[in-house]
């Protein structure tokens, strides 16, 4: 008789599996096996984590009513809900696509914009520098990384001023979209432009009224930084949210923020982790 998968179970009585056989017909009853053992013991979702050397596996897992969850370089996930009285309540695998531009203003009024290698016409449509966040990437380092690889200037985040819900982002696969729009302050003004000639046809800084008055810029482009240069009645700051860093090390969620987690919020910049409350005194979140 065939061994039973070593799995971890998880706290939702699901089971993971990250280990398989080379051999199909091997695999194929290790997996029976181990369903009816699943089953008896009442688990709940089962994922197989297949790596890319072992994809053997995937049609044998798939016939007995796995399905395909997502796919990585270095693994295909499938998953399959085993209670029969109680919905599917696994989670479906990412949905959206995050990108932030930079609206790096310098001392003139002026922001430093793009114009795309690969537009969708020959005229010339300023943009903010940006692009796609990195897996565990902060909006503030992405954005200052995507501002310097495409223009060469380093900057430093300040905040975020608005952000679009895209419900069908074009070339994402059926995906949503979030984009972020951030201010910038450029560490040195004095910086020389270096554009990034693979993906980007011109770069400079532009006058502030002339990039809203300009006919070539798209609405959406004009919009976010006419929302970006508004001035907030408080201290006279730009309208943003500040990013303010969770203790992710030491509270009761450490396990859950493994990489960090930031909170952005309407300034100015406070503890988020601590919540006073004038009744009760500090209460530790």
């Amino acid at each position: 008789m065939a061994a039973i998968l070593d799995g971890i179970q998880d706290r939702f009585n699901g089971i993971t599996v990250t280990t398989f056989p080379n051999d199909a017909i091997f695999f194929n009853k290790q997996l029976k096996n181990s369903l009816q053992r699943w089953i008896e013991n009442k688990n709940a979702g089962i994922w197989l984590k297949i790596p890319i050397d072992k994809t053997v596996c995937v049609p044998v897992a798939i016939s007995q009513g796995f399905e395909v969850h997502h796919a990585q370089k270095e693994y295909i996930m499938l998953t399959k809900w085993l209670p029969t009285d109680v919905p599917n309540l696994l989670p479906k695998y990412a949905t959206h696509y995050i990108g932030i531009g930079g609206l790096v203003l310098n001392s003139k009024n002026q922001i430093l914009c793009v114009a795309e290698r690969f537009a969708r016409d020959n005229k010339t449509r300023f943009k903010l520098p940006g692009g796609l966040i990195d897996a565990g990437e902060s909006l503030a380092a992405g954005v200052e990384r995507e501002v310097f690889e495409e223009t060469g200037l380093k900057v430093k985040f300040e905040n975020v001023t608005s952000f679009r819900h895209n419900l069908d982002y074009p070339g994402g696969f059926g995906n949503s979209d979030m984009y972020f729009c951030a201010r910038c302050k450029p560490i040195d003004e004095n910086q020389q432009i270096k554009l990034d000639s693979n993906e980007i046809a011109k770069c400079e800084w532009v006058n502030v009224d002339d990039f809203l008055k300009n006919p070539d810029v798209y609405s959406f482009n004009k919009v976010i930084v006419d929302i970006a240069m508004q001035k907030s009645k408080v201290a006279g700051e730009g309208l943003g949210m500040v990013k303010d860093d969770l203790d992710t090390k030491t509270g009761a969620l450490a396990s859950y923020y493994k990489k960090g987690a930031h909170v952005y919020h309407v300034g100015p910049h406070r503890n988020v982790d601590d919540l006073v409350v004038p009744s009760s005194g500090t209460q530790k979140l």
